[in-house]
Order: C-alpha cells, then sequence, then structure tokens
C-alpha cells in the first residue's frame, strides 16, 4: 500500500494523495470474525459515487465470506511456519525421535545416524530390536510388538542398553506410545542416550557409599552441627562418635547433651568460627558417659551461596589416654635422670664404703674389740643402706641383707609411721607373732612400709582407718618355690578402693590416680623390694569399701639361721697359685689385695682390663681366678671375663660392682661369669662367697 503504516496524514493530505492517484470515492469496511476484528478492507474508485446502495447491500452480504477466507489464509501461513519450526526441532533434537511400523523405524531425525553409527538406509533395512542388547531386547520387542497392535503398554518410559555399529554400549531412556500413522497403527518412540548420566550417576553412587564406608568406620568421631539462628542441632553423628561418647547426640542440642559449662564452652567455640569463618583445632575436655575425658576436636564451616556459615562439620577423638602417656613419659624421663645420677652416686660411694667397711673390718681382727673401729664399720655399713636405697630407686642392686626380727623392727617403726600420717585418720597396730627373723634390708623395708603408707594415707578422707596386721602365715604361692612359713604384713584401709582395672595396673611402673606431679612409683617400688627379699605382695580391693596390701616375706629356718660368724681361716700362701685382681682405683684395690692375702693366695695386679688380658695372656697357667671390677678403662670387666673363657675355661671370674640389677646378674651368668660380688661387701661375705666360688 502507498500509505505507510507509521504514517498519520491529516484527511486533507489523504485527499491530495489520492487525487494524485485520479481517485474519486473510496470506501473502508471492517473485517470481523465472531464479532472479533481481524483487519479492513478498502475499495478505491476512479469514479465518483462508484457504489450504489444496492452494491452496499452486497458487500455487507459477502464481507463475512471475505473475513473467512482471510482468517483462513492466516493460519494456513501460521501452520506452515508451525511446520518448519517442528521440523527444524525435529531434524535438531538431541533426542532420537522416530516412528516404527512393522517392526522397522520407517521416520526418524538425524540424531538416530548420530546415536547408533547406522545411515538412515541401514537403520530402515533392520527390526527396531536388533538396535537392542541382549540383555534388554525381549523386554524391548515385547512391549514394541504390542504398541504396534495398538496396545497401551505401561511404563511407557523405562531405560535399556543399545549396540552402536562399532559395538558400542550405551544406555537410553525409551518413550514409547500407540499412534495411527497412514491410517495404521504405529508406535512413535523417543530414544534420549544416558550414558554419561548412568556413567556420573554410578560415580556420585560410589562416591556416596565411600563417603558413607568412611563415615559409618571411620576410627574417629564425625558430627554435623546445623546452625539456624541462635539454635545449634547435631545432624549427624557416626558410630565411632557414640562409642567415645557413649552417646547419641544425633538430633540435639549441645544444651541437651552436657552440663551447663560444657554446653556453653561448646556455643563460645561455634560462635568463634561463625566470625571468623575459619577452620579450629582444640582440645576440650567434656563429660561423657565415662566420665571426663579431653578430645581433640576439629571443626570446619560449610557456607551458604552467600558466604554465611549454616553448618559446621567437627571430627573428634579422645586422646585422654595419649596425654596420660605423655605424662607418665616426662615422669619416666625424670626417673631415667635419676636412676642415672643414682648410678653415678651408687658407683662413686660403694668405692669408698668398700674400702672403709673392709678396712675396719681388717683392723678390727687385728684388734679386737676396739670401739672406734666397731663404730666406724657401724656408720658404713649404715651409709651403704642408704647407697642402696638410692640404688632401688635408680633399679639397682638389692643392697646389704641381713638377719632381722620384723615384729621388732614394726614395733619401733610404729612411731614414725604415725608421723607421716594426719592426726584424723586412726591407726591400729596389730603384731600378733613375735621373733619373725627374716633375711632383709633395712632401709628397703622401711621405703617399703612407707609406700604402702602413704598409699592408705591418700586414699582415706580424713576421718579414715588404717589397720597393720602383722603374724606368722604358712602361704602356698603359685610358685613352688614360694611354699613354706612367711612373715604375712597386713596394711589395711577403708578408702575409696580400686577397680579390677586399676589393680592390674597398680604395680606397673609410673601408673598412678593421685596427681600429675606424682612419680606413680609407689607399688612399682613396693613390689620390686618385696621381690628382692624373696616374697611377693598382694592387693585385695572394693571400690568403695577400702584395699588391702598383703606382703609376704620367707622366714629364716633352722636350716638358714645359721648364726656361725666366723671367718673363712687364713691359709698358707700357694706359692704359685695366684688371683689377678683388676681394679682402677688404688684404694679399693689395698683392700681387695689384703683380704685375698687373707685366704691364702698371691695377687697379681692391673689397673685396666687391656693390661689384665696381657698379662693372663702369659700368666694364666698360674692364675686360678680373676677378680675385675665391671666398669674398668680400655676393656671392661664382661668383656674382659669373656675373653679370659676363651683362653682358660675352667679359670674363675668373678665381677664385682658398686652397681648391678638382677637382670645384669643373670647376663653375666649366662655369658660364664663364675660369680657376681656387690659393692660396698663387707669382709665376711665377702670372703665367704669368694672361697665358696674359688673351691
Amino acid at each position: 500500500m502507498w500509505i505507510k503504516d507509521t504514517e498519520e496524514l491529516e484527511f486533507e493530505e489523504l485527499k491530495d494523495k489520492l487525487r494524485k492517484e485520479k481517485i474519486k470515492s473510496f470506501i473502508v469496511l471492517p473485517l470481523k470474525l465472531h464479532l472479533n476484528p481481524i483487519g479492513i478492507l478498502s475499495l478505491y474508485f476512479t469514479k465518483k459515487n462508484a457504489l450504489k446502495n444496492s452494491d452496499l447491500r452486497i458487500l455487507d452480504i459477502i464481507l463475512p465470506f471475505i473475513s473467512g477466507l482471510l482468517s483462513n489464509s492466516q493460519l494456513i501461513k501460521r501452520l506452515k511456519e508451525s511446520e518448519q519450526r517442528m521440523k527444524l526441532v525435529f531434524d535438531n533434537s538431541p533426542v532420537l525421535i522416530g516412528i516404527i511400523q512393522d517392526h522397522k523405524i520407517i521416520l526418524g531425525n538425524k540424531t538416530a545416524e548420530i546415536l547408533t553409527g547406522y545411515s538412515f538406509e541401514e537403520i530402515k533395512s533392520k527390526n527396531f530390536w536388533e538396535f537392542i542388547h541382549p540383555d534388554d531386547r525381549e523386554t524391548v520387542k515385547e512391549r514394541g510388538i504390542r504398541r504396534e497392535r495398538g496396545e497401551k503398554v505401561f511404563p511407557s518410559t523405562y531405560e535399556c542398553k543399545i549396540i552402536t555399529k562399532n559395538g558400542e554400549i550405551k544406555t537410553v531412556e525409551l518413550t514409547g506410545n500407540s499412534i495411527i500413522y497412514n491410517g495404521r497403527p504405529a508406535n512413535l518412540f523417543t530414544l534420549l542416550d544416558i550414558t554419561e548420566k548412568k556413567q556420573l550417576e554410578k560415580e556420585v553412587h560410589e562416591l556416596q557409599e565411600n563417603l558413607r564406608a568412611i563415615y559409618e568406620n571411620s576410627p574417629i568421631g564425625i558430627y554435623l552441627l546445623s546452625i539456624n539462628k541462635d539454635k545449634y542441632t547435631y545432624e549427624l553423628f557416626n558410630p565411632e562418635g557414640r562409642k567415645i561418647l557413649g552417646m547419641d547426640i544425633e538430633g540435639k542440642s549441645p544444651e541437651e547433651l552436657f552440663p551447663k559449662e560444657d554446653a556453653e564452652k561448646a556455643r563460645r567455640i561455634v560462635e568463634t568460627i561463625i566470625r571468623t569463618k575459619k577452620t579450629l583445632v582444640s582440645n576440650e575436655e567434656y563429660h561423657t558417659k565415662y566420665g571426663k575425658r579431653v578430645l581433640q576436636v576439629r571443626r570446619a564451616p560449610v557456607f551458604d551461596q552467600k558466604g554465611n556459615v549454616v553448618k559446621i562439620v567437627g571430627i573428634f577423638r579422645d586422646i585422654t589416654e595419649e596425654l596420660k602417656a605423655e605424662k607418665e613419659a616426662k615422669r619416666k624421663l625424670k626417673f631415667e635422670v635419676i636412676g642415672k645420677l643414682s648410678r653415678e652416686i651408687a658407683h662413686s660411694f660403694n668405692n669408698i664404703l668398700s674400702v672403709i667397711i673392709s678396712s675396719s673390718e681388717v683392723e678390727q681382727r687385728k684388734n679386737p674389740g676396739n670401739k672406734v673401729l666397731e663404730k666406724i664399720r657401724e656408720k658404713a655399713v649404715e651409709a651403704s643402706n642408704i647407697v642402696a636405697e638410692i640404688m632401688e630407686l635408680g633399679k639397682a642392686a638389692s643392697g646389704n641383707m641381713r638377719r632381722l626380727d620384723f615384729s621388732k623392727f614394726l614395733e619401733e617403726y610404729k612411731a614414725f609411721i604415725r608421723a607421716i600420717v594426719p592426726k584424723t585418720i586412726k591407726i591400729k597396730t596389730q603384731i600378733q607373732d613375735r621373733n619373725l627373723t627374716i633375711r632383709g634390708n633395712i632401709t628397703l623395708l622401711k621405703t617399703l612400709i612407707n609406700n604402702l603408707i602413704l598409699n592408705a594415707r591418700d586414699a582415706c578422707d580424713e576421718n579414715g582407718r588404717i589397720e597393720i596386721k602383722l603374724r606368722k602365715a604358712k602361704k602356698i604361692h603359685e610358685s613352688p618355690s614360694k611354699e613354706g612359713e612367711f612373715m604375712e604384713l597386713l596394711i589395711k584401709n577403708n578408702g575409696k578402693g580400686m577397680s579390677e582395672e586399676e589393680i592390674l595396673e597398680a604395680f606397673k611402673p609410673f601408673y598412678t590416680t593421685k596427681s600429675d606431679e606424682s612419680m606413680g612409683l609407689g607399688l612399682y617400688l613396693a613390689k620390686s623390694i618385696v621381690e628382692k627379699h624373696h616374697g611377693y605382695i598382694e592387693i585385695d580391693s572394693t571400690p568403695g569399701k577400702g584395699t588391702e596390701a598383703k606382703v609376704y616375706i620367707p622366714l629364716l629356718t633352722a636350716d638358714n639361721k645359721n648364726t656361725n660368724k666366723d671367718l673363712p681361716k687364713t691359709r698358707q700362701r700357694k706359692a704359685t697359685k695366684f688371683i689377678m685382681l683388676v681394679e682402677d682405683d688404688p684404694d679399693v684395690l689395698e683392700v681387695e689385695r689384703e683380704i685375698i692375702h687373707m685366704l691364702g693366695y698371691k695377687t697379681l695386679e692391673a689397673e685396666n682390663g687391656k693390661e689384665a688380658l696381657e698379662i693372663f695372656k702369659k700368666r694364666h697357667e698360674q692364675i686360678i681366678a680373676v677378680l675385675t671390677d665391671l666398669s674398668m678403662p680400655k676393656i671392661g670387666g664382661l668383656a674382659l671375663a669373656k675373653k679370659i673363657k676363651q683362653i682358660s675355661p675352667s679359670t674363675k671370674v668373678i665381677i664385682i660392682s658398686g652397681y648391678i640389677t638382677m637382670d645384669e646378674v643373670e647376663i653375666m651368668h649366662n655369658e660364664g661369669v663364675d660369680g657376681v660380688l656387690q659393692k660396698p661387701f663387707e669382709l665376711e661375705n665377702f670372703m665367704r662367697k669368694l672361697s665358696n666360688i674359688l673351691k
């Protein structure tokens, strides 16, 4: 039309334009369909008054037909446009769309070739189910035939596998519906390739299963805390977490689970994470089913899309025992330092005391009744007992043993026991039998009683009670060597008692239920002292009712009550037989030389192991025994003993030490050492033991 749709013309302008086109008259008629306007019909004439009234009536009659024709034309145009769009969608759809009739695909889009790898001519030549994997073929075939017959088949959508031209197996989602095509039943179907989706689902499932396995079987506790404003709720809680705490926290808040102080502590930590948005690791003490436990907790925030903390993932483990072990290791280190120091002290003091004791006894033999020498010897022996206690703390030897009336000793020691126990705790002592003679070391026995009394004291409250009983008992222990008559010492308290687990641990070194400053050596040291007296110790206890320690030490019998203190008689020196002395301390060497001479032997002397070995190689036929200190320069005492035994197995080798454990004694005997003598030695014991070894 020569008038643009967007132009707005004044009537006069319109007349001018119509005049230029030689238009004399025109009429504009509205076109309606169902009373709705769909357009206008304009008629232009080169004559004036070209239409009569009759013409106008005819136009009124034909105008609806014109409107209908115009409407149909628009519909056809839209259908064509829709058909083009549908064809575009059909051809370019990522989903295979097709029609199956007579079991074959007679219509399909380009995706059919992409999905199967076949050309469409090849596709049309095969039955549809030939593309289906054998695992699913029968099911797909049966459902497809039924649809082609016009039946409704459910489900209309299901998964199956197809095989492509190159043998690749793909998973597809098949949807089928019965239709009429070209007047006959057919099957309209779609195939959507979901191979990647299935693989992704498989991977996600495997990941979920792995996470589930980790969550359920993790050796550490795992939980998920949900944060909803000021309300915190534990959403997830794995089995190990339940095991650690002895409770199930899932679905509960900290306030519902823990005492107020624990709940407030947990809330403060969560608020810190919300504020800082950082992972936090800390050691925290909580009340659990098993009492107070220390947990190491690692918490990590989970954010929403806006960066707000909405959840917290927590992992935790019980480190209570680890911390105890760490403290125990520190105590053990302290003890090792003490032990090392005691070794040095014992070694130095025992050399000195050996000289004092032996020299005083030698001089006493020459000057019987000399009170000064007796006093010197007595104080030196007392000092040796103190050294023995230090050695015991360092796991050393048992010290000097002598005949001791334990009933008399305990009677005299009662006052000291009373002094180390608060007056509010009652002490009752019963000595039921007298003259209970044992072979023991007074210093070590004092340590034994002190440890047992202090344990009893610490177990009692301020109004507690301790009972001490001493009597004779015939006790048969598991070991046959422990049969016979024993001195039985019972120390009982009415304190808090011990559980079976605590009793089993009680005699182990460094075990303690006391403060962190406690070394945890009381019962361990007590057991060690009792065993050095060839006895044994037992603990009976009931939680809440008290504990009883039972000590058994064998009594001296008629066979071992020999009170003969006579020294072995001195003999004439044997001109051709020598005992070689190996000692780097000249004072100790002098004492040993005099004792050997008193026994009637000559001596060869060396101040270190290397010199001793050289002498022995030259004169071993004359040497019946070698007496060597354990700690020697150049070649140590045990190494020297081995070399001497290699040269002359019949030569006696005796090792002397101021510090030696029972385990070390056993090792030396296994290496062929004939005897081990402990410093400081008393003249009587030294000469008797040496004489017995040389027999």
